[in-house]
């Protein structure tokens, strides 16, 4: 799972002939899951223990600035925010974290207060806490803005 992950491959690479004879010089006797297990066993478990690490890496910082933006893929119509935490550990090190794997889908129309809902619905999830909302960059956009200042972190 962590060569599909790491290496941005598709499921179907644990099927390729190539990947097949490899494992079976390596190690003749271990019988390769069929891709249907890394999709929907092996996937949802390394993001819970991702999420967990993530979510052990912010609990402590003490103030946490974020990054977001807001937009519609040409290609499908559909809409997608991303979320990026920032912060300065206990070592005086720069740390920045994705919150939200990269993009997650909005269905929602882009009013103020569903921005507003979506912020605090990730906020939430993964346990931050107002008082450690320190500020957010985003573009100009007046949704974005009233959404950012609806729940406080303008």
């Amino acid at each position: 799972m962590a060569m599909i992950a790491l290496d941005n491959q598709p499921f179907t690479a644990v099927e390729d002939e190539g990947f097949v004879d490899l494992m079976a010089h390596m190690q003749p006797k271990y019988c390769l899951p069929p891709r249907r297990y890394f999709s929907e066993t092996m996937l949802p478990q390394m993001y819970d223990e991702s999420k967990d690490k993530a979510l052990q890496l912010i609990k402590n910082a003490e103030s946490l600035a974020f990054t977001s933006d807001l937009w519609t893929s040409s290609a499908s119509n559909e809409s997608y925010v991303s979320l990026s935490a920032h912060w300065i550990d206990d070592n005086f090190i720069r740390r920045s974290l994705v919150l939200n794997a990269n993009a997650k889908h909005f269905p929602l129309s882009h009013t103020g207060h569903n921005i507003c809902q979506m912020f605090e619905d990730m906020f939430d999830d993964r346990q931050i806490a107002e008082s450690r909302r320190h500020c957010l960059v985003r573009d100009g956009a007046t949704n974005m803005a009233l959404g950012s200042n609806m729940v406080g972190i303008a």
